[in-house]
């Protein structure tokens, strides 16, 4: 009898550590969440989103308020429990009031072309939020444009999985941020100029069915890991770190998890993770919901080992700037220096062919800073 009775207890406590595993096992569930069948407009309704995914409660609005105040303050820093509260935040309604832009900056400190920005978004406040992930430790001082638009950030690394982390953190912070209705979301460096002005930049972005991210077959160079059993060497892709996301993709991103852990414990040689993961992930997740292009102008097409040309002060002219501004296709971006297929592209925008290219530019010396400060509305369009 007592042997009995101790194997039924031992049947309910199995059952109970089952059913304990099996909610853990439901909530931290990686892609799987997000359904094969997500459609590409940009525009998806909210009902739509939410019944491809699981475990959402989107009634829960004051428990992610908690967690961002608490990250935000630094009270807490549990990267897990911040991504979880942002996808549902994606996935839910977002905050009422008029559409915004969260500009995203990666940078390590001092931003040598902080008027400029700041010149960039003056009299558009409705329109903008503004988030930093500087080096750990470093402040902005009193006057500066970017004091207290900082986030709870680590130490970065180029052409690592801590640029990716970086990202996903920004995301995750202006997904929740639950006095800023954003609906994009731009990757940013201190090296990158507006080129356009607010109005035109915002409306591009808003209008637009497509997130701006760059995804090309990368030579072979960059086949020299093994990406089984996650997805096939053939779906690798590669492009610029620096894109525009809508609400949809941002969601995608912090929601994800197993491409993301197989990039950061594989992804080691001849691999950046950083110009691969989000690339690879949203081409194979979604491949019709990306521009496949970035709207950041870079020079990649000249001699170099691993970063692509710096305009300085003496290269600063009107001329630069209109140049940029009028290209309509793309033909020394990234996918001219590493891709399989460098031919020249025509930027597509609403399935409008030869469009307008690009909004930001990098990358910009800081000692070209007066120079570009120095040019009028009627050059810079602000």
């Amino acid at each position: 009898m007592t042997n009995m009775k101790g194997a039924v207890i031992g049947a309910a406590a199995m059952m109970a550590g089952l059913l304990i595993f099996a909610q853990v096992w439901s909530f931290s569930r990686p892609i799987r969440r997000w359904s094969s069948g997500w459609q590409s407009s940009a525009d998806m309704q909210v009902g739509q989103i939410r019944n491809n995914v699981l475990d959402v409660n989107c009634s829960d609005r004051e428990r992610r308020i908690q967690i961002f105040e608490s990250y935000k303050n630094h009270t807490f820093f549990s990267e897990a429990n911040l991504q979880f509260a942002a996808r549902d935040a994606a996935i839910c309604e977002p905050p009422a009031g008029l559409e915004r832009v969260a500009f995203m900056f990666i940078v390590r400190g001092e931003f040598a072309h902080e008027r400029l920005w700041e010149r960039f978004f003056k009299g558009n406040e409705d329109r903008y939020s503004i988030y930093v992930h500087a080096t750990p430790g470093f402040e902005y001082p009193e006057g500066s444009f970017f004091r207290g638009r900082q986030i709870p950030s680590k130490t970065v690394a180029r052409l690592s999985s801590t640029l990716v982390d970086a990202l996903r953190r920004l995301i995750a912070y202006a997904l929740l941020d639950v006095d800023s209705p954003n609906s994009w979301f731009v990757l940013l460096c201190e090296a990158t100029i507006p080129i356009r002005s607010f109005d035109f930049v915002y409306n591009y972005l808003t209008r637009s069915k497509l997130s701006f991210v760059e995804s090309f077959h990368p030579v072979e160079r960059y086949h020299s890991w093994q990406t089984l059993p996650e997805f096939p060497m053939q779906d690798l892709r590669k492009g610029e770190l620096w894109m525009a996301l809508n609400r949809k993709h941002a969601g995608m991103i912090v929601a994800e998890s197993t491409f993301y852990f197989k990039f950061r414990s594989q992804c080691n040689y001849m691999c950046a993770p950083d110009e691969q993961y989000i690339q690879t992930f949203l081409a194979t997740k979604d491949g019709r919901g990306i521009a496949n292009r970035t709207i950041m102008y870079v020079n990649w097409t000249y001699a170099h080992i691993s970063s692509p040309f710096h305009h300085d002060a003496a290269h600063i002219t009107p001329e630069l700037i209109h140049e940029i501004q009028s290209r309509k296709v793309d033909t020394d971006g990234a996918r001219h220096d590493t891709g399989v297929d460098n031919s020249t592209i025509s930027c597509i925008y609403n399935d409008l062919p030869q469009s307008e290219c690009f909004l930001f530019a990098r990358k910009f010396a800081s000692g070209a800073a007066q120079n570009l400060q120095s040019l009028p509305a009627s050059i810079l369009g602000y």
